[in-house]
Parts: C-alpha cells; sequence; structure tokens
C-alpha cells in the first residue's frame, strides 16, 4: 500500500490520527497539486489539526528540538545532552546556554544550531499559512470553533480546580 512507504503517513496512521481512506484521498490531492506536502493536505481535508499535526512532527522529527538536532549533527553526544537535559531540570535555563556553561559546544556551533532551527519553524509557518488560505470557508470556521472549544474547556478546567 502506499500509505505504508510514506513514512509520514505511516506514522500518522499508527498514532491514530488519520485513517488509510484519508492518506489515500490527501495522495490523490497530491496528484492535482504535487507541490502541496502530505501534511498540509492532510490539513486541508481537515483529518487533523495544527496542534496534532505540531506535536505528531515533534516526535516524527525529534530534531526540531535543538538539543536533539545537536546529536543528530554529532555537536555533542546524547550523554552530553542528557547530562544538560538533568541541569535544565535542576536549574532551569535553555539548552543551548547550558551546553555553553559546560564546554560541550562553541557558540558558533550555537549560534548555527539555532539558525537552522529558526528556519524550519518560519518554513512551519509559511505552509501553515499557505494551507490555511488554501483550506474551505467552512473548514476554516469548523476548525475555528473547535480550537476555541477546546480553549474553554481548558479555562473551564483551571476555574474548577
Amino acid at each position: 500500500m502506499v500509505e505504508t512507504q510514506h513514512y509520514a503517513a505511516r506514522c500518522l496512521i499508527e498514532r491514530g490520527l488519520v485513517t488509510p481512506e484519508q492518506i489515500r484521498f490527501a495522495f490523490a490531492i497530491r496528484k492535482d497539486c504535487p507541490s502541496l506536502l502530505l501534511t498540509d493536505a492532510l490539513l486541508t481535508l481537515g483529518c487533523v489539526t495544527f496542534r496534532q499535526l505540531r506535536a505528531a512532527l515533534h516526535e516524527i522529527h525529534p530534531d526540531l528540538r535543538l538539543g536533539d538536532a545537536l546529536v543528530k549533527r554529532r555537536k555533542v553526544t546524547q550523554s552530553t545532552l542528557d547530562e544538560a537535559l538533568l541541569a535544565q531540570e535542576r536549574e532551569g535555563g535553555q539548552i543551548g546556554q547550558i551546553l555553553l556553561r559546560m564546554g560541550a559546544i562553541r557558540p558558533e556551533v550555537l549560534d548555527r544550531a539555532l539558525m537552522d532551527q529558526a528556519t524550519r519553524r518560519r518554513r512551519m509557518a509559511y505552509f501553515r499559512t499557505l494551507v490555511y488560505r488554501l483550506m474551505p470557508v467552512a473548514l476554516k470556521e469548523r476548525l475555528e470553533l473547535s480550537d476555541k472549544r477546546l480553549d474553554d474547556a481548558r479555562s473551564e478546567r483551571w476555574i474548577t480546580l
């Protein structure tokens, strides 16, 4: 099946966020618009929300986190990152600054990693805006309503605590 050969599709199905039918439909849309990413097609169809997709993308692409990106690029070892994460848990602060204080990375390595991370985030924001523009008005209203309900439920939970 096509969806099992596509890594993001397989991950989204495994997490129960989409069905194989929704994946097939998203691939059909991509045939008409090849520049559209599969995840963007799923967003446009309303199969997933931005929040669900972002959470899944962080699991699928752990290098979106700075420390994981540094490990992936072999700038620090996993044990060094683990040590820095423990220090972050104890003392707070940003992981990049902690790694600098530990002497695990040089300032230029941190600067480059932060620039790469900012580029990825800008790219994700651009695609999110593009997909939102392509989305039918009825779907936009439905997503905004579901986001509002989620925010209302969160505030009610805080009120009752």
